[in-house]
């Protein structure tokens, strides 16, 4: 085996992360669900449906989620 000093490793933390894979770990395989916080920023180019909410492990409020269904391209 060969040591690559030059070789980097990254971590990410902390509640958007946590929040982040409690989402993906909820949805289903071949979909694709997003927050409500990213829906309401690209509400107007995204074909969406509602999920039921997410309860997420430390939090006293439920994840509003929505499942991708397309993108809508202008």
């Amino acid at each position: 085996m060969v040591w690559d000093e030059e070789a980097r490793t990254y971590t990410v933390i902390g509640d958007v992360v946590n929040t982040a894979k409690r989402l993906e770990g909820a949805t289903p395989a071949g979909e694709i669900t997003i927050s409500d916080a990213v829906y309401s920023r690209l509400d107007s180019k995204l074909m969406v449906k509602p999920r039921q909410e997410i309860a997420l492990k430390g939090k006293a409020e439920m994840l509003t989620a929505w499942q991708l269904i397309s993108l809508i391209i202008s």
